[in-house]
């Protein structure tokens, strides 16, 4: 064998010395883990039965625990030892009527659970009450307090949930009703390019400043009919002024002529002329129609949430059967 076969043959047996020294290390810790958990088990099993003994093992086995861990054990161990401090028995006394006489209405006078609750670790602390009591007291003091914080929660769930019903209905009415007052009726095709698009802007336009200033929609911190009612107005408004000023075009245009004197002059005036003006007049007494017609809604309307306006039945613009023409 070589020398250089040996020094392979060394330093594989060392690299197997190696390995097996960390499993071994290994497993030795595991022991010690279970070992330890197992001692902790037991002396946990020891305190909860009140087993005077417990002192001792925890002494004999003290390397198993942490330095605040061995604390806490110890200080358990002489409470059942030594019976811990035995209280005060006039407070006591008092404790046994106020933990089980606690609010549980809003004004009745009684103290709250909680306050009880923070008296007697108070007392605890000052080694006026003993072990066993304050034990049985805290519980049924943290079982109260999570009832009500329970029941508290409840009512404020269903009051959430409710809120949001009655804004959500608000919110849908109102917008139902921008609908029902913002609508044209009449079925003359002029109105298609001249008055229709002015009501419908002026709802879309409405219907989004809702929206906006809604707090059901949570952009907005208003209820969705506080803004309809304060903007109705402005919006009927913004309709009228647009509506005036196309009136005031077709007025110019038929310069006061009625339908009666537009009739007359059919036969005396170029047909296409003659057309123009039936045209206009045609218009000029839908848009005003229209106009009287949204006004009467939106006063109808009311609150929205009130029995809503009649729906209007479309109408054809009357005088001339040929109605229906563009411009």
């Amino acid at each position: 064998m070589t020398k250089r076969n040996k020094v392979k043959l060394l330093t594989a047996g060392e690299l197997l010395a190696m390995a097996q020294k960390a499993e071994t290390d290994k497993g030795l810790r595991d022991a010690m883990k279970t070992w330890r958990e197992s001692v902790q088990r037991e002396a946990g099993i020891l305190l909860a039965n009140r087993d005077p003994s417990a002192r001792q093992y925890l002494e004999e086995n003290k390397n198993q625990f942490t330095n605040t861990e061995l604390d806490s054990y110890l200080k358990t161990a002489d409470a059942i030892v030594y019976g811990g401090p035995k209280g005060d028995a006039r407070v006591m006394d008092q404790y046994a009527i106020d933990v089980y006489n606690v609010s549980t209405v809003p004004g009745d006078g009684k103290p709250s659970a909680q306050s009880v609750r923070d008296r007697l670790v108070a007392s605890r602390r000052s080694e006026l009450v003993n072990n066993e009591r304050f034990t049985t007291w805290i519980t049924h003091l943290d079982g109260e307090i999570g009832r009500q914080r329970t029941d508290a929660k409840g009512l404020r769930d269903k009051a959430e949930t409710e809120l949001k019903q009655q804004q959500e209905r608000r919110f849908t009415l109102t917008m139902q009703n921008v609908d029902r007052v913002f609508v044209t009726t009449t079925k003359l095709e002029q109105l298609l390019g001249t008055f229709d698009p002015v009501v419908a802007q002026a709802a879309a336009l409405f219907r989004e400043e809702i929206q906006r200033q809604s707090i059901y929609t949570g952009r907005g911190n208003r209820e969705a009919d506080d803004v309809y009612r304060e903007r109705l107005p402005y919006w009927l408004g913004h309709v009228e002024s647009n509506a005036n000023a196309r009136l005031g075009i077709l007025r110019e245009q038929l310069k006061g002529r009625t339908p009666s004197q537009l009739k007359a002059l059919e036969t005396t005036m170029p047909k296409e002329q003659w057309l123009e003006l039936l045209r206009a007049s045609d218009e000029s007494r839908a848009i005003e129609a229209e106009l009287a017609n949204l006004k009467a809604r939106a006063t109808l309307q009311g609150t929205p949430g009130s029995t809503p306006a009649p729906a209007a039945k479309p109408q054809t613009s009357g005088s001339n059967p040929r109605a229906g023409y563009g411009k």
